[in-house]
């Protein structure tokens, strides 16, 4: 047979640990007894609750389940923790929601990464522009102190990050704020490893995979003026600055910059109000 546990012998046959059967049989060696090693530190998961229903006009909610319903609708999944924050509502009304039906409770796993500024001294190089670029950047930097809006224009590779860079660098120098959006979450990463390298933990980010509970944090960081950039997708054209020089769109064609869900609102025009 396999090897089993004191315990589980001693509870499969019925008898008190305290006979101490097992240590006579073993001096008797009739049976022997195994020390192994075992894995105790598990897989970090959190609880997260999702909508399985996105329409529940037709089902019987009560007060504090359709407000809780109108949370997950704001923000999609989320850890059970930070909704039952956020919305002010116990577990049991998320548990009730789950046996109509309404909502998902699942684990997921996240990696315990500590939170560590990612250092890289290429993206730090001083930047050298061209002379069609620094042309550019003579043009937009005029517009910083009055206010405008210019298209950069360029094949891939044509040096167009280069001049934002740059313009980022004035702006910081003259101590105002930045936005620079991208048209979707996979392109943060790396934009993330550009900023993150050159500003260091002088940038917060904002995208739709944070969880409640971190976009908070950011929002907090930005709002708190600890932070002078902020990267992300469409949402960090609301990003809580007070002063703010240069807002970049990246991509500013891409459909993505349009939101169809509740506030409706185009980041174009956003940013075109708040510059």
């Amino acid at each position: 047979t396999e090897p089993q546990t004191d315990a589980h012998i001693y509870k499969t046959i019925g008898i008190s640990p305290e006979t101490d059967v097992i240590s006579a049989l073993v001096k008797k060696e009739y049976v022997i007894k195994i020390t192994d090693a075992h894995k105790n530190i598990g897989e970090a998961t959190n609880k997260n609750v999702r909508l399985i229903i996105e329409d529940t006009d037709s089902i019987k909610l009560t007060q504090k389940q359709k407000e809780l319903v109108s949370v997950l609708k704001d923000v999609g999944s989320c850890t059970l923790k930070e909704l039952c924050y956020f919305s002010g509502i116990t577990s049991s009304v998320v548990n009730t929601l789950a046996r109509k039906g309404v909502v998902e409770i699942f684990d997921s796993e996240y990696y315990r990464i500590p939170d560590t500024v990612l250092e890289n001294s290429s993206f730090k190089k001083e930047i050298k522009l061209t002379d069609n670029q620094q042309k550019v950047f003579n043009e937009i930097t005029d517009k910083l102190s009055d206010g405008g809006v210019s298209l950069l224009y360029g094949i891939t590779g044509s040096g167009k990050t280069s001049v934002f860079l740059a313009l980022i660098d004035e702006v910081i120098s003259i101590g105002k704020q930045v936005i620079v959006m991208v048209p979707e979450i996979s392109l943060t990463p790396q934009m993330m490893a550009i900023f993150k390298g050159r500003y260091g933990s002088e940038v917060a980010i904002f995208h739709s995979a944070l969880s409640a509970g971190e976009r908070r944090d950011e929002y907090k960081r930005v709002k708190n003026g600890l932070v002078k950039i902020a990267v992300g997708t469409r949402s960090a054209v609301f990003a809580p600055f007070s002063n703010i020089g240069l807002i970049v769109i990246d991509e500013e064609q891409e459909h993505t910059y349009k939101s169809e869900s509740s506030p409706k609102y185009h980041t174009v025009d956003v940013a075109k109000f708040r510059a």
